[in-house]
């Protein structure tokens, strides 16, 4: 019988990371304006010329704007799950947090608003700025509740079993571990 393998990194893995990088928000968001705004020029100036050429760029509008609603939505809906995650009650039982469905659905707006004033002004909402002059490295298991881990810029791996920062996986590996997370540099 030939051994059975799981790819770390599965065709179609970047949609389990969709809504969790800032940085991914941001560009979509970059990405779906420029686009956005290049249809609309070349819709008012050209829609009878290039009839071809105004549908391809309001399609790549749609999509890319498509592609940061979906971000948006996704971080959305997990912060309210994670507000309905398990907690430990005072018998040490766990317990999901008893919220009511209106009250669910107005934490799932207000995160969908924020996210999207985040991603729109990132320097006003303050979403970015955690790590002055380093690399971002997000909210991982290295990090102190409610903060981000941070390594200088030119280490973008983390390794997560030492906290310790990076050039390559192969270092990471060579430490003797081989969970890791990516540090991406702030707007």
């Amino acid at each position: 019988m030939k051994p059975q393998s799981v790819s770390l990194a599965p065709p179609l893995g970047f949609l389990y990371r969709i809504g969790q990088c800032q940085k991914c928000m941001r560009q979509s968001f970059v990405a779906a304006m420029v686009l956005v705004s290049g249809a609309i020029v070349i819709t008012a100036g050209f829609e009878r010329s290039f009839p071809a050429l105004t549908l391809a760029v309001v399609s790549l509008a749609s999509a890319a704007t498509a592609l940061w609603i979906i971000h948006i939505v996704v971080f959305g809906l997990r912060a309210a799950t994670y507000a309905r995650s398990l907690r430990k009650d005072e018998d040490r039982l766990d317990k999901p947090r008893a919220f009511s469905r209106r009250a669910i659905i107005g934490l799932f707006l207000k995160t969908v608003a924020g996210a999207a004033l985040a991603t729109a002004l990132p320097g006003l909402a303050a979403a970015m700025g955690e790590c002055p002059g380093k690399m971002n490295c997000g909210f991982s298991s290295c990090a102190q509740s409610g903060q981000v881990w941070c390594c200088p810029r030119g280490y973008p791996i983390l390794n997560l079993c030492n906290c310790s920062c990076y050039q390559t996986v192969q270092g990471v590996n060579q430490a003797g571990c081989n969970q890791t997370g990516s540090c991406f540099t702030e707007f």
